[in-house]
């Protein structure tokens, strides 16, 4: 409840717009029965109230560590990435065979070329005729305004770089929002030659600095082996076009 009362006066001077007197003024008057109850409480620790505190260091824990370890992990992904310049540039360059159809690759980084299209560009010797290279960014909100929904940025020689944006409560579904987006430089999109490529990380912990303490690091590499599937997480496993998975 302290921490709740605390967090409540950065609302209301940041949110709500209240004086910082005012803010102060109503803080402290809950605070003061708050910090009573605090004290009064403070005596069953020894006997049994440590167990939710525990239960609580070990959630704070994970979660803590899962936001960590993703931030470390897009940096390292961001500082081993090719930018769309120099990726068009080379195509410019060394123009592969294209076929027909539309393939969608699911990337972190918006403005980088995912590995999962170097693979299979590395590996097929080909690409598509339309080249979707889709972000999907999660706001601080609990949904997000239609309007807002998906920006389409044409990169020339056929790729375009897709962003959706969800609130935390919504239901990523991008083959259904797929069949929404109207842009004119993007050709009709038929789900049954629609092909989404994802990439797929294994994380091997060494003794190599990172950022994280090890134990850390063998938590968090845990938790990624046991997360929703990437697959299930965008809707894309019941969706009728062909679901290819790269490996790195």
């Amino acid at each position: 409840m302290v921490i709740t009362t605390i967090l409540a006066y950065f609302v209301s001077r940041d949110l709500l717009g209240w004086s910082r007197l005012i803010a102060g003024a109503v803080t402290a008057a809950f605070l003061v029965v708050d910090v009573a109850f605090f004290g009064a409480n403070l005596f069953k620790v020894a006997d049994g109230g440590w167990f939710p505190l525990v239960i609580a260091a070990v959630v704070f824990t994970l979660m803590t560590t899962w936001r960590r370890g993703r931030q470390i992990l897009n940096q390292k992904m961001r500082e081993g990435s090719l930018t769309s310049e120099r990726f068009l540039e080379s195509l410019r360059k060394h123009a592969p065979v294209r076929v027909p159809g539309t393939s969608v690759f699911l990337s972190h980084l918006s403005g980088h070329i995912p590995d999962s299209l170097l693979l299979s560009l590395k590996h097929y010797k080909v690409l598509h005729e339309q080249v979707l290279i889709w972000t999907v960014v999660t706001d601080e909100v609990s949904r997000v305004d239609e309007s807002g929904r998906v920006s389409v940025k044409p990169l020339g020689n056929g790729l375009f770089d897709v962003v959706c944006r969800y609130g935390y409560m919504e239901h990523v579904d991008i083959p259904a929002l797929l069949e929404r987006i109207t842009n004119e430089r993007l050709k009709r999109i038929d789900p049954m030659d629609t092909t989404y490529i994802l990439g797929l990380h294994r994380l091997i912990v060494t003794k190599r600095p990172s950022g994280m303490a090890m134990w850390r690091e063998r938590v968090f590499a845990s938790m990624m082996r046991n997360a929703t599937s990437a697959s299930n997480f965008f809707g894309l496993s019941c969706s009728l076009p062909g679901i290819q998975h790269s490996h790195r």
